[in-house]
């Protein structure tokens, strides 16, 4: 029985590596013929690509889903289910419901001052055959914004801050600048919300907010998450990294925790913390921003200070005046390193009952240079020619589905 659960377990990995190896092909495929018809349909004379691009985005529009019985809700939460399957990471559509009713809650703004959650879908011109009236779903953003109390704006010079918490692209529609767009869009309703709320006539030029994410950690990662995550997001988990640390993200030294999204849920031990600074964060400012962010978006109303995983979290922060940012990665070689682990030991993985971390075969064999014989589809030359930079969603990952942990002490 033991032997069949395993070679199951083998199978469903190779599975998901050949799915992942199409989907990213697959998507990258349909980006290119998007980006064509596009540049087809909206080209003038005399125009560049970007000319036709820009067009085609000018004629979108930008829906707002900041009430919880808004109809289009869910819409919004069929597509993310499907972007977002792991059920230890993903949101109950009553979660989404829950947390959207805090923009009305007036005793949870009162003592801790406004916030806001909003969705932005990213909808397509409406087609000429009337099917689609309101236009295609091809991207959309979740986001948190809070404002700040005035101690913490006079001594630290922030007004408030904005947490993304979910985006996604559909993948004929990557690479384009929808992205970018929902982006820019949530930023400057955030910053607007903060200058309005804020009760000394700050402008919203002059706003200045702390942007913050999440993003799943791949050395913490098990086989089974990293390729079942990146076949759904259609990105791998390394590529995901650098396009925010393009965006100007970086990691925060401090060992983050999130709490359980909901009654029954284990706490994710496997993401980090990024802010969008290249300086480092004032303890005060993320203990303030942090609490709220769990108080409406992950406990649901419920006391953060009554929570375990809060409570270490907190204490770990204000241990510190300032937490520092890491230094840059060299993601191309993180992600050469995990499929190096891939290659070299994918057969022996399962051959032990008691699952090992990756690290202990790595620090065995010290990656030796003898050829060593794999099933085809594990050649790393493979993945990388079919490897896409598109972006997907950094996930709320839980508890991993296996036990194969890629620790972040090796290289």
């Amino acid at each position: 029985m033991v032997r069949v659960v395993l070679y199951s377990r083998k199978n469903n990995i190779e599975k998901l590596y050949k799915k992942t190896q199409s989907n990213l092909a697959e998507a990258q495929a349909l980006a290119t013929q998007k980006r064509n018809e596009i540049i087809r349909t909206y080209a003038q004379s005399g125009d560049d690509h970007k000319d036709a691009l820009d067009r085609f985005f000018s004629a979108c529009t930008v829906q707002s889903i900041d009430t919880p019985d808004d109809p289009d809700l869910e819409t919004f939460y069929a597509i993310y289910k499907d972007v977002f399957p792991i059920k230890e990471e993903q949101e109950s559509l009553e979660g989404f419901q829950t947390e959207l009713a805090t923009n009305f809650d007036l005793s949870l703004q009162e003592k801790y001052g406004p916030m806001n959650e909003t969705i932005l879908l990213l909808r397509a011109p409406a087609h000429p055959d009337g099917k689609n009236p309101k236009g295609e779903i091809i991207g959309a953003i979740d986001y948190c914004t809070y404002n700040l109390e005035r101690a913490l704006e006079a001594q630290h010079n922030t007004h408030g801050g904005q947490f993304l918490i979910y985006l996604f692209i559909a993948k004929e529609y990557r690479g384009l600048g929808a992205t970018g767009l929902l982006q820019r869009r949530a930023a400057a309703h955030s910053k607007r919300f903060i200058a309005q709320t804020s009760r000394t006539g700050l402008l919203e030029e002059d706003v200045k907010m702390l942007v913050l994410n999440e993003q799943n950690q791949p050395r913490k990662m098990s086989l089974f998450n990293y390729f079942y995550d990146s076949m759904n997001a259609c990105i791998d988990q390394c590529d995901r990294l650098k396009y925010w640390a393009d965006k100007g993200f970086r990691k925060l030294k401090l060992d983050y925790v999130q709490p359980a999204l909901g009654e029954g849920g284990q706490a994710s031990h496997e993401l980090a913390l990024y802010a969008q600074t290249d300086k480092p964060v004032h303890s005060a400012v993320l203990s303030a921003l942090l609490y709220r962010y769990f108080l409406t978006a992950i406990l649901k109303n419920q006391k953060a200070e009554l929570n375990e995983d809060w409570r270490q979290l907190e204490k770990a922060i204000k241990q510190k005046d300032i937490i520092e940012i890491e230094k840059g990665e060299d993601f191309k070689a993180l992600k050469k390193s995990v499929w190096l682990v891939m290659r070299r030991h994918f057969s022996s993985l399962f051959k032990q009952i008691k699952q090992r971390p990756i690290i202990e075969y790595m620090r065995e064999e010290a990656f030796p240079r003898k050829a060593v014989k794999h099933p085809k589809p594990f050649v790393y030359s493979r993945f990388r020619a079919s490897s896409t930079s598109m972006i997907g969603m950094p996930s709320r990952m839980g508890k991993a589905s296996e036990a194969l942990s890629l620790t972040s002490s090796w290289r």
